[in-house]
C-alpha cells in the first residue's frame, strides 16, 4: 500500500550516505566566518562552511564540485560568483538563494531557505524545516518538502519533476500541475488550480488528515487519489474542499475538509445504584459542550484522559524510537452545562528522513486548559541528530560513544489540576568502542523508560499504559493502552542488523516497532495512542497522533417527575401548574420559579411541600393568580429540592398570557366632585363586563391603598365609601380591575 512512500524514503536515505554531509558542517576544508575572507584557498571539490553574517559575495574561483555547508549561528544572504559546479549546500541557519547556480547541485534545508529563483532539471531542494519562495517557483527538478513551504506567487510543477511534499504547503497565486505531487499534509491555493493529464496527486500518510483546498477555478485531466488508505475509518485519506471539473476525484479521495471529519465517538452506559455514565472519545479537533441535564438526574463527576502526539522515529543504524506522547488523567473537572471547550488534538510528529535530524516531536493536545505536550523525536545516525529529544516522554537516543538519550518533560500547567501525569525518558544508544557495534535505545513510554541499547541489541520502546476512564466501557471502537514508545535499529561489526518491538499494553503492540531492512520505514505508532514510531534504516516512522476523552458521570434524582403541564385561564386571568411524581425520596419541597420574557431570569414564586418518602403516584397543583401586566410569554420551571439542600430543576414550560387592556368611559364615579359620604362608582357600558371579579384601589399623591377584591359593584361602593372618608382632600384616583381591564378614575374630594 505504501511502496510509493518506501522508494522516497530510500532515495532520501541513499543519498545521505554521502560522508560530506554526515556532519554538522563536518569536514571542511575552507571556512568563512561572517565577511572575513576564506581561511585557504577554494580549490575543485572543497568542502566550504560558512558561520556569521554573510553579506558580501563569495568569489568561488570558477571552481567545481563544491559542497557549501551553512552553519547553524549563520545568516548567509550573498551572491556565490564563479561557482562553475555546485555540489551540495546543507543549510542549517538562515539561507537566501537569489539565483540559480552551475551543476547538478541539491540543497539540503535543515532550518530556513529563501528561495528566490526555479528548480530547473537535474537540481534538488529538499526542504525538512521552513523554505519561503518570495515570488513564482517553477520546478523542474526535484522538490522533497517535509516541512512548511510557502509561495508567494504561482507554482508550475512542470512534467519532468518529481515532487513529494510532506507537511504545509501554501501557494499565493495559480498552480499549474504536470506531474504527479506525492501528499502527505496540506496544500493550500489561493488562485485556480490547473491538473493536466498523467499528472495529480496521491497521499502517502493515512496517520493525519491530508488536504487539498484551491480558492479559485480548479480542472482535473489527471488524477486526484487517496491510494485507498483511511483517515479515522472515512473510507479516505484525501480531502478536497471543491470537486474539479473534468475528471472526477479517484479512490480514497473525497469532498470535504478536514475540520469536517466526525471527530466524536460517543458511548452511553447504565451502571448500577442509579448511576449513568456519558463518554466522549475525540479523534481530531472539534468542540466539547457539556449537553443539558436531563429531568431527573445529576451531575456528580467529570473526569478528562489527554494524550499528546507521539514522536517519529530516527533514521539508520543505530538508532532510536520515537517517545510516547504526553498523557494526562484529571478529575473532578468543572465543567458548566452549554459552555463550549475547546478539543485540541495532536498530530503524530514525522519520522526522520535525513540522518542530521531527529524525528519530529509529536504535537500537544489539549482540552480545559489541560496540556499533553508531544513525544519527543528519536535520535538518527548522524553525530548532529543523535540526541534523543525531550517531549511527553523523551525519544531514544542513537548510537553514541556517549550514550546519548531524550529527557521527558513534565508540563507544570497540568500539575495545578492534581491528575495524574505519566512521561518517562527514552533509552541510551550504545556504541561498542571502537568496534561497529551499536545500537539505538527505545523511545520512553507513559509506563515505563525506553530501554537502552546494548551493544549491537536495540532497546525496546517502554510500555504504554492503560487509563482508569475506561473502565467498565463496553462497546466502542477504543482499545485501553496509550503511550507506548517505538522500537529502535542496531548492528554489529559483522554488518548484521536487528531492530526491536515497540511499547505495548499487554498483548497489544502500541508503539511502532524498529526497521532493520535495506531502506526500511520504521514502523507508525498506532494512531490515536500517543504512541512513538519506530526507527527504520530507510525512514523513521510516524509517532502516532494523540487523543482526548471525557467521561461525564450522572447520578438519578430520588424524585422521578412524571409530568409537569402550565395552562393559563384567560376569564380568570391566572396559570394553573400541575405535576406528578412516580415515587420521592427525601423530597423536602417543590419551588415555583417564573421569567418573563426570556428563560434567563427566573424568581422564586411560590413552594410546595413534598411528600418526603413515598412510592406511589403523588398529584401536585399550583395557582399563579399575580400574572405581571405585560402580555407575552411567561416560563415556568420546578426546583425539587431534597433535605439535605440538594436540588434539580424540571424542563421549562412556556405559556402565553394576555397583556392588561386601559379602558376609558366604562365606569363613571359620582358625585365628582365629593365630600366622600356619597362617592359611588358605577358601570356605564355593560358590554364590556362579562361577570368578572373585580378589584379595586385608591391612589393619591401621599399613599396607594392595597389592592381590595369584590364579588360585585354594590360591595365595592360599600368598602369604597369608608375608605374615602379617611383620605386627604385633593385629587385622587380610584383603579379598577376586572379580568385582563383596567380603568383609572379621576376623582376631587372637597
Amino acid at each position: 500500500m505504501l511502496y510509493k512512500y518506501l522508494v522516497i524514503s530510500i532515495f532520501i536515505f541513499a543519498f545521505f550516505q554521502h560522508e560530506e554531509t554526515r556532519g554538522h558542517c563536518s569536514s571542511c576544508t575552507v571556512t568563512i566566518n561572517g565577511n572575513g575572507i576564506p581561511s585557504s584557498p577554494i580549490i575543485n571539490n572543497s568542502v566550504v562552511c560558512i558561520s556569521g553574517t554573510r553579506t558580501i559575495a563569495i568569489d568561488f574561483m570558477n571552481r567545481t564540485g563544491i559542497t557549501i555547508c551553512i552553519d547553524a549561528n549563520a545568516n548567509v544572504n550573498a551572491p556565490f560568483n564563479s561557482l562553475a559546479s555546485l555540489n551540495v549546500i546543507n543549510n542549517f541557519g538562515a539561507f537566501t538563494a537569489g539565483n540559480d547556480f552551475n551543476g547538478n547541485w541539491t540543497i539540503n534545508n535543515f532550518s530556513t531557505l529563501n528561495f528566490n529563483t526555479n528548480i530547473n532539471s537535474n537540481k534538488t531542494v529538499n526542504n525538512y524545516s521552513v523554505m519561503n519562495v518570495a515570488g513564482n517557483l517553477i520546478v523542474d527538478g526535484r522538490l522533497n518538502s517535509i516541512g512548511q513551504l510557502s509561495i508567494g506567487g504561482s507554482a508550475t510543477f512542470n512534467s519532468s519533476s518529481n515532487v513529494t511534499l510532506q507537511g504545509n504547503t501554501s501557494i499565493g497565486g495559480s498552480a499549474v500541475i504536470n506531474s504527479t505531487i506525492r501528499l502527505a499534509g496540506s496544500i493550500t491555493i489561493a488562485g485556480a488550480a490547473q491538473i493536466n493529464s498523467n499528472a495529480g496527486f496521491i497521499s502517502l500518510n493515512a496517520n493525519q488528515c491530508n488536504s487539498i483546498s484551491v480558492a479559485g477555478s480548479f480542472s482535473n485531466s489527471g488524477t486526484i487519489s487517496g491510494n485507498n488508505l483511511n483517515y479515522l475509518g472515512t473510507g479516505a485519506s484525501l480531502f478536497v474542499n471543491k470537486l474539479p471539473t473534468g475528471n472526477p476525484l479517484g479512490a480514497g479521495a473525497v469532498l470535504g475538509t478536514c475540520g469536517g471529519v466526525n471527530c466524536l465517538e460517543f458511548i452511553q452506559m447504565v451502571n448500577s445504584n442509579n448511576e449513568r455514565d456519558e463518554v466522549y472519545i475525540y479523534r481530531c479537533s472539534d468542540e466539547f459542550i457539556l449537553p443539558t441535564i436531563i429531568d431527573g438526574e445529576e451531575l456528580i463527576d467529570a473526569m478528562a484522559l489527554v494524550v499528546g502526539g507521539g514522536g517519529g522515529g530516527g533514521i539508520g543504524d543505530g538508532s532510536g524510537g520515537g517517545g510516547a506522547g504526553g498523557m494526562f488523567f484529571v478529575d473532578g473537572l468543572t465543567l458548566v452545562v452549554g459552555n463550549p471547550y475547546q478539543v485540541v488534538i495532536g498530530a503524530g510528529g514525522r519520522g526522520s528522513f535525513t540522518a542530521q535530524l531527529q524525528g519530529n516531536n509529536g504535537s500537544p493536545s489539549s482540552f480545559f486548559g489541560i496540556n499533553a505536550i508531544g513525544g519527543g523525536g528519536g535520535g538518527s545516525d548522524s553525530s548532529h541528530g543523535r540526541l534523543g529529544k525531550s517531549g511527553g516522554s523523551g525519544g531514544g537516543g542513537a548510537f553514541s560513544s556517549l550514550g546519548l538519550r531524550g529527557a521527558n518533560t513534565q508540563g507544570s500547567l497540568n500539575l495545578s489540576f492534581g491528575g495524574s501525569t505519566f512521561a518517562n525518558e527514552g533509552g541510551n544508544g550504545s556504541h561498542s568502542g571502537a568496534s561497529s557495534n551499536r545500537s539505538g535505545g527505545g523511545g520512553g513510554g507513559a509506563s515505563g523508560s525506553g530501554n537502552a541499547g546494548n551493544g549491537n541489541i536495540a532497546g525496546f520502546g517502554g510500555n504504554g499504559w492503560p487509563s482508569i476512564i475506561l473502565d467498565g466501557v463496553q462497546g466502542g471502537n477504543i482499545f485501553n493502552g496509550f503511550g507506548g514508545g517505538g522500537g529502535a535499529t542496531g548492528r554489529n561489526s559483522g554488518g548484521q542488523r536487528n531492530r526491536s518491538l515497540g511499547g505495548t499494553v499487554g498483548s497489544v503492540p502500541l508503539g511502532g516497532s524498529g526497521n532493520a531492512n535495506s531502506g526500511g520505514v520504521g514502523e507508525f505508532g498506532l494512531m490515536n495512542t500517543g504512541s512513538g514510531g519506530g526507527a527504520g534504516r530507510g525512514g523513521g516512522g510516524d509517532g502516532g497522533s494523540g487523543i482526548v476523552i471525557i467521561r461525564v458521570s450522572f447520578k438519578v434524582l430520588p424524585v422521578e417527575l412524571v409530568n409537569f403541564s402550565a395552562k393559563y385561564i384567560a376569564e380568570e386571568n391566572k396559570v394553573k401548574l400541575n405535576w406528578s411524581t412516580a415515587k420521592e425520596w427525601e423530597n423536602s419541597r417543590f419551588e415555583i420559579e417564573r421569567s418573563v420574557g426570556n428563560i434567563s431570569d427566573f424568581e422564586k414564586i411560590g413552594e410546595v411541600s413534598g411528600m418526603g418518602w413515598k412510592e406511589t403516584i403523588t398529584e401536585y397543583e399550583y395557582l399563579d393568580t399575580k400574572l405581571p401586566l405585560i402580555g407575552g410569554n411567561v416560563y415556568y420551571r420546578l426546583k425539587q429540592v431534597d433535605i439535605n439542600g440538594k436540588y434539580s430543576l424540571s424542563k421549562v414550560m412556556s405559556v402565553k398570557i394576555q397583556g392588561v387592556q386601559f379602558t376609558q368611559g366604562v365606569w363613571r364615579a359620582y358625585p365628582n366632585p365629593t365630600n366622600g359620604e356619597q362617592l359611588r362608582v358605577s358601570l356605564l357600558d355593560k358590554t364590556q363586563y362579562n361577570q368578572e371579579s373585580i378589584s379595586f384601589r385608591i391612589i393619591h399623591p401621599t399613599s396607594i391603598s392595597q389592592e381590595t377584591a369584590v364579588p360585585s359593584e354594590n360591595d365595592m361602593n360599600e368598602v369604597l365609601a369608608q375608605m374615602v372618608g379617611s383620605i386627604p382632600k385633593g385629587v385622587f384616583v380610584v383603579e379598577v380591575r376586572w379580568g385582563q381591564k383596567v380603568e383609572h378614575i379621576k376623582v376631587i374630594k372637597k
